[in-house]
């Protein structure tokens, strides 16, 4: 998805450089501006994630509890809701000092690997190529519609009608959510025939 909205400024990207009282003010504004905004945005959440990993860690008083409230808050973020939870719990540390480009560059690692890894558990559990089901959901993405031919051949060996229609709404019913994610919440037309 392509996220080119952007929050406001914090009240941290401004103000006083210095230690004394002013600097030490400056903090629960920013907290307050970011966990009460509704603007909370991809980009936002990537400078969020910045200063959740900042050195200093102790005076911007972020935690992964709030950062996560932030994220089931955010409507602009609910396709990559789940992704950039697993991320949180899984690759960032408080106070690692991690630059707001790692983050983002070790987020796409993490989800190009994340959305490799539901193809594959998806490809076994119902018989099918990986290659061909990346194909397939490629395919869908980029013409926003189900290819019902290439749907069909994907199941083709599945035996009876009864179990590949079972098949066909258990597999598009999984992938509606990587769906969701990469078309950034447009439909896909023919899917509402499948996933109620």
């Amino acid at each position: 998805p392509d996220h080119t909205r952007r929050a406001p400024p914090g009240p941290s990207e401004g103000g006083s450089n210095t230690d004394d009282d002013e600097t030490t003010g400056d903090e629960p504004d920013f907290e307050l501006s970011l966990f009460s905004s509704a603007l909370v945005d991809y980009d936002y959440i990537m400078r969020l994630l910045a200063k959740y990993t900042d050195t200093h860690f102790e005076k911007v008083k972020i935690t992964k509890e709030q950062l996560l409230d932030v994220l089931a808050g955010s409507v602009d973020l609910m396709n990559e809701r789940e992704y950039l939870k697993a991320f949180i719990e899984q690759e960032l540390t408080q106070g690692s000092g991690m630059s707001e480009q790692e983050i983002r560059q070790r987020y796409v690692a993490f989800k190009d690997k994340r959305f490799n890894q539901q193809i594959a558990t998806l490809a076994n559990d119902y018989g099918i190529d990986a290659a061909a089901l990346e194909r397939f959901v490629g395919e869908t993405v980029k013409l926003r519609r189900i290819d019902e031919e290439t749907l069909r051949e994907l199941l083709d060996h599945i035996d009876g009608w009864k179990q590949r229609k079972a098949a066909k709404e258990g597999l598009l019913a999984r992938l509606a959510p990587l769906f969701d994610l990469l078309t950034g919440g447009n439909a896909i037309e023919g899917l509402n025939a499948y996933v109620k």
